[in-house]
């Protein structure tokens, strides 16, 4: 992750992630419930805007941004049995986040970032079949490098 700061209260950030994704369901069905789950994993590439709210010693921060990501495989899993479900899915996902964060210093310009996101899909990730966005809630632990 990479930070510049436009103003004293301003920076922007690069940064770039693996996401692990995913969920699971119930059907039912004459003999009983069945549970299924699904995994996909993503590469993301995250230009973020940060706005310092608090200023001292560690900072606090509001952050925002898009996401981009690129599907890099999915799977799903009912009984026991995997599945392949890659070609089900679109190749790009964006959503937008938004959260808070804290920053302490460690050298000059390194610092830990610990921070908590609220990520919202802004596009259906299904090629074919039914409509699902992304949304998922994560705390982020990173180091960060001033430019």
């Amino acid at each position: 992750m990479a930070e510049y700061e436009l103003t004293e209260n301003f920076a922007t950030r690069i940064l770039l992630k693996y996401i692990q994704r995913g969920g699971e369901n119930e059907q039912a069905f004459s003999g009983g419930n069945v549970q299924n789950k699904i995994f996909y994993n993503y590469l993301e590439l995250s230009p973020y805007l940060t706005y310092r709210i608090i200023d001292a010693n560690i900072p606090v921060k509001i952050i925002g941004g898009l996401s981009i990501g690129y599907l890099l495989n999915a799977k799903a899993e009912s009984m026991g049995n995997q599945f392949d479900i890659k070609d089900d899915f679109n190749s790009f996902n964006i959503s937008g986040d938004f959260g808070i964060e804290t920053e302490i210093p460690l050298m000059e310009k390194t610092s830990l970032l610990i921070n908590g996101l609220y990520s919202y899909g802004l596009i259906n990730i299904f090629k074919n079949v039914g409509s699902m966005e992304t949304r998922d809630i994560s705390i982020d632990v990173g180091f960060l490098y001033k430019l």
